[in-house]
């Protein structure tokens, strides 16, 4: 998670300049807003090994993917004079997202430690209907 903070933040010190979208920029402040509370939901359950909590990291993982969803999309509306801006906050992104998914292990393996079965709460090669 912290070499995707690092990627962030580097992106970001890169894209400081140059024209900005704004839905872009607010799609980008909620996935961060949620990768945080995502984080602090891994930690606390693993901290008080509570499954349900680490579960419910299941439905936050969904808000953050649908807003990465997004936030491409307002990316390939860009023009030509905000695509390399619209590319690099589409790496920020990808990376929020990616931290999004490390929670969701963490909370894979609270469930593991507290239960002694392994499973995933997700499985991204068979989607749900």
């Amino acid at each position: 998670m912290a070499d995707y903070c690092v990627t962030v933040a580097k992106l970001t010190k890169l894209a400081a300049t140059g024209s900005r979208e704004p839905r872009i920029v607010a799609s980008m402040a909620e996935m961060g807003v949620r990768a945080e509370e995502m984080t602090r939901v891994a930690l606390r359950s693993f901290q008080h090994r509570d499954v349900s909590r680490a579960e419910a990291l299941v439905d936050l993982d969904e808000l953050i993917d649908r807003a990465n969803r997004r936030l491409a999309e307002h990316v390939l509306e860009l023009g030509a004079d905000q695509r390399e801006w619209g590319l690099r906050m589409l790496v920020v992104s990808r990376c929020l997202e990616r931290i999004g998914d490390h929670a969701v292990d963490i909370g894979e393996q609270t469930a593991y430690l507290v239960t002694g079965e392994f499973r995933e709460f997700t499985d991204a090669s068979h989607p749900e209907a």
